[in-house]
C-alpha cells in the first residue's frame, strides 16, 4: 500500500489565542481536496482552538515544544 502524501505547516511562535482562533476559524471553511492529509502544528496554548475548529473537516491538528524566547521564529517551538 503506497504512503499517503502530509502536508504540514506551523506558525512558529507568533499567534496568541485570539490570533489562533480566527486563523483556524478561516481555515476550518476552506475544503481541502486531494490525496494529501493537511496537518496544522498549533503552539500548545491554542491546541484547543485548534482542535474544536477542525474536528469536522480534514484538517488535523499537532503540537509544537517549548522554547526559551518569548516569540519569534521558532519552528516548532512554543514560548514557556
Amino acid at each position: 500500500m503506497p504512503r499517503r502524501p502530509i502536508s504540514a505547516a506551523n506558525w512558529k511562535m507568533h499567534k496568541r489565542s485570539g490570533e489562533a482562533a480566527e486563523f483556524c476559524e478561516a481555515l476550518a471553511e476552506i475544503d481541502p481536496a486531494g490525496e494529501a492529509d493537511i496537518v496544522i502544528a498549533a503552539g500548545f496554548l491554542q491546541l484547543p482552538v485548534a482542535a474544536a475548529a477542525f474536528a469536522t473537516t480534514r484538517i488535523r491538528a499537532a503540537a509544537q515544544n517549548m522554547h526559551h524566547a518569548d516569540s519569534g521564529a521558532f519552528t516548532g517551538e512554543v514560548s514557556p
